[in-house]
């Protein structure tokens, strides 16, 4: 993609050239309000004690770039004038600080000192452009110590401002994407950091997230950019790191918050029934520490007002819940883990608001006991050998089946409990303990009082947790009095995880980020009136998604199910992880008819969405800037090398497999033995009776799915972004300044590292085995790979 950007006055666009230093620019002027040339002008940046030393031009100008945005004194002398210091002058990032200076007729000797102040308009440029400053940062609360919600306080901006944090639902992690600035699309914003990109190539999220601590300020270019910047359609979000300085600073801080400070909702009130503390379970530990200053080792190396230092470390721990309430669900008693369903009632609403219950459905034996002590289909007494199978001559019996616990001499027992006739029980031991296991206890001890999942009698609050650490170091080095080197590196690598009852029975998916950048800066004055930056940029940003750590240290499929018995000889292919042992569904009471809450699921709900996303991006940006009269020019290039490597694993279903059960399997579809009466003219449909939590517990599944392709293949894509441009801002006059300038912008297409990408060749056909007629192969088009004999890429 090729693309030119013109403009006069208004310039737009993004891109990966640009900067976050600012700059001083006025003009020196007498009472009469007559140019003063040749005025010495020193800029003294407070911090550091560094000076850049300039003069103004015959028009009286000066401009004095590539200012790291923090404080500033500005000294103007000249002979047969008073000298006038101006101080603080604030530069903010990205932005240009206006100093006027009046000169009063007197002794250079003679100093007249004026507070600085911000001008209320910014007339040197049409740029529309907001600056939080530290201020801010520090005083306004911020929920999860994101700066971006910072933005949300500006005029223009709105949408969410994101966060790293792990939520309840499976949405990645994205800060900053959804935020829509000056009616841009959401997903259109550039982040930067100390100048350079950190904005996520796959993602559109910002992939460095700082401590607001190590945050100097930030700025939101909205529109009207230069020509120095382009490739987007959204606004601009700088932000500048702190940087040491000749004294030191340091910040130290703890946040915590838990549970124990935090209100009850007023709709998940304690009850006594449940004697459950239905506050959302919360547990937040925010530490973190911020140093600057100068280098100075005793003894060793003296760094004052020459090399200076920033470190910030903050580790962010939290367990947070649900904040809607508890989750309730059904889970078996220890009668029901034994196979006994005597006392196991359905709960159903009448039109008045009360419950009634009424017992389960009756279980009717469809298996005998094989002197292995494994299960199998009750024989057709009727069957005739010497007879093809058929409708009318069955193998098996398939209706007509005794009740399980025929000889019970309580009723209410028989047809409820899975014993056979003898009353040996019929209970298979590897299911018993995979609920035994996977199930908790129960915590409700009416579980009719949930009025809208009656039946539930066990409660719990849906979890996820979260770890995060945020690592900077910054060196600030002055070469000389007009060469600067700075250096950062930052790290951020994170984990979150969503659960359910626990990450074992019922996690999901979880979220592992490594966020990197690496930046070296160089500024230089070649002269009075030009100034120069560059900057070599590395950002690295991973996002992944795998099964929670507890199901990839662990293969809970030989774990159960490889222990002889029915469940041998299972294979997990990915030699880890949880099968989704059993689905929820309601329970279906003596009437035929189903209510309430069902025994909850077990096993592991797989992911569909397993994979990850790993960015890489090199670049190197240099911009030129010359002030020659009235005019300040600028020029520059940029270019990047992107990589982005994907893939989607789709081995949701590989990690253990899901098994499929139902009432059917212990249920009766004999018309004529229908124990509640009435007449069913579709027997093999109308089944009356079973559960199947029951038909579990006997082990033996309807249908098992293991899924052992549609493995993608990952792709690794590499394409180049570059671009130059040149920008003149021209003060025509005290009340007209011209933005004028010309950028060019090529993106390469993408191509891939081991030429995994194609497409078919219409004009070329060739036989192809799979698409046949009559048993001949026919011609079909051929997929060529791109890179390959000679193709391009």
């Amino acid at each position: 993609m090729k693309r030119f950007i013109i403009g006069v006055l208004l310039v737009q666009g993004l891109s990966w050239a640009q900067s976050n230093y600012g700059s001083i620019r006025g003009q020196v002027t007498d009472v009469t309000g007559s140019s003063v040339p040749n005025a010495a002008v020193e800029i003294k940046n407070l911090g550091t004690n560094g000076v850049v030393k300039l003069t103004t031009n015959q028009e009286g100008f000066y401009v004095a770039a590539t200012l790291p945005p923090v404080d500033y004194e500005v000294k103007v002398s000249v002979s047969g004038f008073q000298t006038v210091t101006v101080s603080p002058v604030k530069v903010d990032t990205a932005q240009i600080s206006t100093v006027n200076v009046v000169l009063k007729p007197g002794s250079v000797s003679e100093t007249v000192t004026v507070t600085g102040e911000a001008p209320l308009l910014q007339t040197y440029t049409g740029t529309v452009q907001q600056t939080v400053d530290q201020r801010t940062i520090n005083e306004l609360p911020l929920n999860g110590r994101n700066t971006l919600e910072l933005a949300m306080t500006l005029p223009g901006v709105s949408g969410s401002p994101g966060t790293e944090i792990s939520e309840f639902t499976t949405n990645e992690p994205v800060p900053g994407r959804e935020l829509a600035i000056n009616g841009g699309r959401v997903g259109s914003t550039q982040f930067q950091a100390d100048g350079a990109n950190v904005t996520s190539i796959a993602l559109a999220r910002m992939s460095i997230s700082f401590s607001p601590d190590t945050i100097q300020e930030f700025s939101v270019q909205q529109a009207n950019f230069s020509a120095q910047y382009a490739q987007a359609g959204g606004a601009i979000i700088q932000q500048t790191t702190k940087s040491g300085s000749n004294e030191f600073h340091g910040t130290l801080y703890w946040f915590h918050r838990q549970r124990a400070f935090t209100a009850n909702p007023f709709d998940t009130q304690r009850t006594a029934v449940t004697n459950f503390d239905n506050r959302p379970p919360l547990r937040r530990q925010q530490l973190g520490a911020v140093l600057t200053g100068p280098v100075d080792i005793p003894k060793v190396y003296k760094g004052r007002d020459k090399t200076f230092f920033m470190f910030s470390y903050e580790p962010t721990r939290q367990l947070a819940s649900n904040p809607s309430g508890p989750t309730n669900i059904r889970v078996p008693t220890e009668r029901e883990l034994n196979g006994d369903f005597s006392q196991s009632v359905v709960y159903f609403r009448n039109p008045n608001g009360t419950v009634r219950t009424e017992p389960w459905a009756l279980l009717y034996n469809q298996f005998i006991r094989r002197p292995d002590g494994a299960l199998a289909l009750r024989p057709n007494p009727n069957y005739n050998p010497a007879l093809p199978p058929s409708i009318t001559n069955y193998i098996y019996q398939y209706r007509g089946f005794p009740l399980f616990n025929p000889n019970d001499p309580d009723p209410l027992r028989r047809g409820r409990v899975l014993v056979d006739e003898t009353g040996r029980s019929l209970v298979n031991p590897v299911a018993q303990r995979i609920a035994r296991e996977l199930y908790p206890q129960p915590n409700i001890t009416d579980p009719g009082v949930i009025a809208d999942l009656l039946g539930a009698n066990y409660t719990y609050f849906r979890k996820t947790r979260y770890d995060d650490d945020r690592y900077t170091v910054k060196i600030d080095h002055n070469l000389t009095s007009t060469n600067r080197l700075s250096g950062r590196w930052t790290e951020q690598p994170s984990y979150g995880t969503r659960q359910e009852r626990d990450p074992v029975q019922h996690g999901l998916i979880s979220d592992a980020n490594t966020s990197r950048q690496i930046l070296l800066t160089l500024t230089s004055a070649p002269r009075a009136n030009m100034a120069n930056e560059f900057r070599a940029n590395y950002v690295y940003g991973s996002f992944g998604r795998n099964f929670p750590k507890p199901l990839l240290e662990k293969d809970y499929t030989s774990e159960y199910l490889n222990t002889g018995g029915a469940g041998a000889g299972q294979v997990n292919l990915l030699g880890y992880g949880m099968p989704r042992f059993y689905d929820a569904s309601a329970p279906i009471g003596v009437s035929g008819q189903s209510s309430g809450v069902g025994l909850a699921t077990i096993g592991f709900n797989s992911p569909q969405d397993v994979g990850f996303n790993k960015e890489h991006t090199y670049s190197i940006t240099d911009d030129f800037s010359w002030v020659r009269g009235g005019m300040t020019w600028k020029f520059g290039f940029s270019g990047a090398h992107l990589q982005l490597n994907q893939s989607n694993l789709g081995v949701g279903s590989l990690a253990g497999g899901r098994f499929f059960w139902n009432r059917n399997t212990t249920a009766e579809q004999n018309c004529a033995t229908n124990p509640l009466g009435g007449t069913n003219t579709d027997c093999a449909s109308q089944v009356f009776g079973g559960e199947k939590f029951a038909s579990f517990l006997l082990g033996v599944p309807e249908g098992v799915q293991v899924q052992t392709e549609n493995l993608s293949v990952p792709y690794y894509y590499r394409w180049l972004n570059l671009g130059a441009y040149v920008q003149n801002d021209w003060r025509v006059s005290r009340n007209l300044t011209l933005n004028i300038g010309l950028r060019y912008q090529y993106q390469s297409p993408r191509w891939e590292k081991f030429n995994r990408q194609g497409q078919s060749n219409l004009n070329r056909l060739e036989p192809n085995p799979f698409v046949l007629r009559n048993g001949v192969p026919q011609p079909a088009p051929v997929f060529e790979y791109a890179g390959v004999d000679g193709r391009s890429r």
